[in-house]
């Protein structure tokens, strides 16, 4: 179980390492997403609470009392489900992007990480 502050870490890190790089390194869909990224990191702690409190995600019981999650359910169940090929994310302004296991086992990992 991890607290929802550790998840957005996580996810920060994610972003910055992992799909900031796979971005042109120059021009104006750089600053532009630069930008998106960083305003949605101000607000996560909103959307990730937001979305814990969605009666959706209360069924699904993978959130405790403390408000914790069970990021390794949620890891082993999303891995379950994406095909080998991965599954596509259209980004506004920026394009399409590939989202593969090896995505989530390292998102897992920067979550976990101290």
């Amino acid at each position: 179980m991890v607290n929802v502050k550790k998840i957005e870490y996580g996810l920060a890190k994610w972003l910055d390492r992992e799909l900031m790089p796979q971005l042109p390194q120059e021009g104006w869909r750089k600053v532009v997403t630069g930008a998106a990224l960083s305003l949605m990191l101000k607000k996560s702690e909103n959307l990730v609470g937001g979305m814990l409190e969605n009666p959706f995600f209360k069924l699904l019981e993978i959130v405790d009392d403390k408000g914790d999650v069970d990021i390794d359910t949620v890891r082993t169940e999303i891995i379950k489900n994406v095909p080998d090929k991965g599954f596509i994310i259209d980004l506004p302004l920026i394009g399409s992007m590939t989202i593969k296991k090896n995505d989530i086992d390292n998102l897992y990992r920067y979550i976990m990480e101290d």
